[in-house]
């Protein structure tokens, strides 16, 4: 299965239309789609992130407020998914599971090189 695939096959079995989340991200940040790896964020506020998403949403931040990527899929390789980054942000936030998640830049940066590079869906 490819990193695409996973993510699709996650954002499927949680009822949630993945093609409009691809969208959303296309439009508000980005999303990479490699043989190695597949990555979709948003940038927002690191602040208003948790308040928010128990209500289910994110408030998406413009570039000059933003100091946090909301990663919305990620699977693959991540070394290689850091060069897909557009800007770098302070904070990244993402969910596992029904946990939220919202850890400093440089925390995911050692464990990618620490423990290995591949994340599964």
């Amino acid at each position: 299965m490819s990193p695409f695939e996973a993510i699709a096959s996650h954002y499927a079995a949680e009822g949630v239309d993945f093609a409009q989340v691809v969208s959303n991200c296309q439009k508000l940040g980005f999303c990479v789609n490699t043989d190695d790896y597949f990555l979709m964020a948003v940038p927002v506020c690191r602040a208003s992130v948790r308040p928010l998403r128990k209500f289910g949403i994110l408030a998406i931040a413009r570039r000059e407020h933003a100091d946090c990527w909301f990663i919305a899929g990620m699977s693959g390789d991540m070394e290689k998914a850091w060069s897909a980054e557009p800007y770098p942000l302070p904070w990244f936030a993402f969910e596992r599971g029904k946990r939220l998640h919202i850890w400093r830049r440089e925390r995911i940066r050692a464990l990618t090189l620490r423990h290995g590079a591949t994340i599964p869906a």
